[in-house]
């Protein structure tokens, strides 16, 4: 009962927070656009830093002729200025890349006696194929990462403390059947995320490419925020494939858990300088300890289901019943640790993000996050059930572990959308 009520209190916390919060957008979106007439350019401000390398504008004119514009160097990183060949009336379709990795195109139409330009804005839409790929390569990438660190914390956290209940005899034979059925899944996980994130940097330079309509484009990703973060997981994957490998069968030993320590904290951090939380060190911090929880607890749920086969296999009836029960308690309270702490900056993200309670239901953005939510809830129900039958001393249901996984995937991939998500 005290996950469900820890879910409802902060439910309701969240939609106070939205209920008060001023509306804010997701991606790059144009703040204000001028002209120039002595300098001869157009200025265009935007409410987040943009990536000039990667943006562009054009001069349209009759019959839909069109003109690129030259792009003039700016000391602020919100603000482009680009070369005007002429004054007077004049509309400029523009293209950007945000340094969080989304492209935003638009129109500005400049006309004679009217003191504000009409603008208009909407994703950009040759990179709609692309940024589809790269939600899809994000999902892949939080479930290899939740495997591997949920596994890690799980053992630290829940394996060892409730091994202690068993004879250290019995205890090293246990340990090393659970090493051995983990290491199979951590690395198809490990290939996984090295795949995701190779997948992740082609799709980035994709939108990049589009963004600058220039075959130098996709190169130039490699250049910004975005794109090192993804060659940057690259490399903290290829790492972990070599610790693994050279764990030869024991990667919860000591020395082999230390060795995964700098590359998974670095795969923690890498959403965070790709997606909407890079806006700033605020959402950074949320995003890096939302990352966290949602592995320690879907990747510990994998561990958990791992474990209680290595114990059933190994300690049959009921000799493996105290483990067993052991293993469930220690992960449930791990578990509310975690899912508490997801909330918390699930909460705080969306505020952030989302800004008015209103656009919940009047945006895409919004429309996701209710879905997570209601999973969120789902996955409530089901802990809260699990706690009460551990209450009454009853062993772990495999169907309850089996579907609160299944709601942890959908609540990932939800998650994964969002990270590339307008709004």
């Amino acid at each position: 009962m005290r996950l469900a009520a820890a879910g409802a209190g902060l439910a309701c916390g969240a939609a106070a927070l939205l209920a008060a919060a001023p509306a804010a957008f997701a991606h790059a979106r144009l703040t204000a656009a001028a002209v120039d007439a002595g300098a001869h350019a157009v200025e265009l401000t935007f409410d987040e830093p943009v990536e000039d390398r990667l943006s562009s504008a054009t001069l349209v004119g009759a019959h839909d002729a069109r003109e690129r514009l030259t792009l003039r160097a700016h000391p602020r990183p919100r603000t482009l200025v680009f070369a005007l060949p002429r004054g007077g009336r004049a509309v400029v379709a523009y293209r950007v890349l945000s340094t969080d990795g989304h492209a935003t195109a638009g129109v500005v139409r400049f006309d004679a006696g009217r003191s504000r330009p009409r603008m208009s804005a909407r994703t950009a839409a040759p990179a709609i194929g692309a940024q589809r790929m790269l939600a899809g390569a994000r999902a892949l990438q939080y479930a290899a990462l939740a495997i591997v660190l949920g596994g890690g914390a799980f053992f630290v956290l829940v394996w060892l403390p409730a091994s202690a209940c068993v004879a250290v005899a019995e205890r090293a034979p246990l340990q090393r059947a659970l090493a051995l059925r983990w290491r199979r899944p951590a690395r198809a996980a490990t290939a996984l995320g090295a795949l995701s994130a190779a997948l992740a940097l082609g799709a980035q330079a994709a939108v990049g490419a589009s963004s600058a309509q220039a075959l130098g484009g996709a190169a130039a990703v490699l250049g910004t925020r975005a794109g090192a973060a993804w060659l940057l997981a690259l490399a903290a994957w290829a790492t972990i494939a070599v610790v693994l490998a050279a764990s030869r069968g024991h990667p919860h030993h000591p020395r082999a858990l230390l060795a995964l320590g700098l590359p998974l904290a670095v795969l923690a951090v890498v959403p965070a300088m790709c997606g909407h939380a890079g806006r700033g060190p605020g959402l950074a911090a949320a995003n890096v300890v939302h990352v966290c929880a949602i592995s320690v607890w879907l990747g510990g749920l994998v561990a958990l289901i791992v474990a209680l086969r290595v114990v059933r296999a190994r300690r049959p009836g009921r000799a493996g019943t105290a483990i067993l029960r052991a293993l469930a308690d220690r992960f449930s309270a791990v578990a509310l640790v975690a899912i508490t702490a997801l909330v918390v900056t699930g909460a705080a993200q969306s505020t952030l993000l989302l800004g008015a309670a209103g656009d919940l239901l009047h945006t895409s953005y919004g429309r996701l996050i209710v879905v997570k939510i209601a999973v969120t809830a789902a996955v409530l129900a089901l802990g809260a059930r699990q706690r009460r039958a551990l209450a009454r001393h009853a062993l772990p249901a495999d169907g309850t572990t089996r579907a609160e996984l299944l709601l942890g995937l959908l609540a990932l991939a939800t998650t994964a959308v969002l990270a590339g998500e307008a709004g």
